[in-house]
C-alpha cells in the first residue's frame, strides 16, 4: 500500500466511505482489494465502486462484491490454465515462442571473420558454464571462458589496448 492511499486510510473515520471510481484503482489485485475492504470493515467504513454501483455498507452490496471477486479469480485462473494448455500443444507441435533466432552458422561465421585472431580462435562456451555471454565477469566460471579470453569482460581504460587511431 503507498503513502498515499495509507493517509487515505488514516483520514477515514468510522461511519465514513471510502469512493473510488473503479475497484482496479484502488488494489493492485483482487487480493489487494479483498484485503483492503475486508480492513474497511473492520475499522467500520465503507466501501463504494461507482463504476460497478458496489456499495459494501449494505449485506448484499458485500455479497455482490464477494460474489464479482470470486468470478474475476475464476476467469483469472481460466486464462492462466489456457495459456499454458496452448503453450503446451505449441511446444508438442515443435514451436518454440520467442523472437525468432536470426544467427544463423553463415552469420556467426561472418562475425567471427570480422574478429581479431586471438578471439575468433576462442571456443564457444560450454554447455556447463554458468557465465552469462552478456554480463561482464571478472573471475573465470569454466576452461572456456575466463577474463583473460573474454571479449565481455570488463578492465579499466588505462589498462586496455588503443585502438587505431588517437584523437
Amino acid at each position: 500500500m503507498g503513502p498515499e492511499l495509507k493517509a487515505c486510510h488514516a483520514f477515514l473515520d468510522v461511519v465514513d466511505t471510502l469512493v473510488v471510481p473503479s475497484p482496479d484503482r484502488y488494489g493492485r489485485s483482487l487480493q489487494d482489494l479483498i484485503n483492503m475492504v475486508a480492513a474497511l470493515r473492520e475499522r467500520g467504513s465503507g466501501f463504494t465502486s461507482l463504476h460497478e454501483g458496489l456499495d459494501t455498507t449494505t449485506p448484499g452490496g458485500r455479497l455482490v462484491f464477494h460474489v464479482l471477486a470470486a468470478l474475476a479469480e475464476f476467469i483469472r485462473e481460466l486464462i492462466v490454465q489456457g495459456t499454458r494448455e496452448g503453450l503446451a500443444a505449441a511446444r508438442a507441435s515443435g514451436r518454440v515462442g520467442g523472437r525468432p533466432t536470426i544467427a544463423t552458422e553463415e552469420v556467426v561465421k561472418a562475425a567471427r571473420d570480422l574478429l581479431p585472431d586471438s578471439l575468433a580462435a576462442r571456443s564457444p562456451r560450454s554447455p556447463s558454464c554458468s557465465a552469462s555471454p552478456r554480463a561482464p565477469s571478472t573471475t573465470p566460471t569454466c576452461a572456456n571462458c575466463g577474463p583473460e579470453t573474454s571479449p565481455m569482460s570488463w578492465r579499466p581504460a588505462s589498462d586496455r589496448e588503443p585502438r587505431g587511431e588517437t584523437r
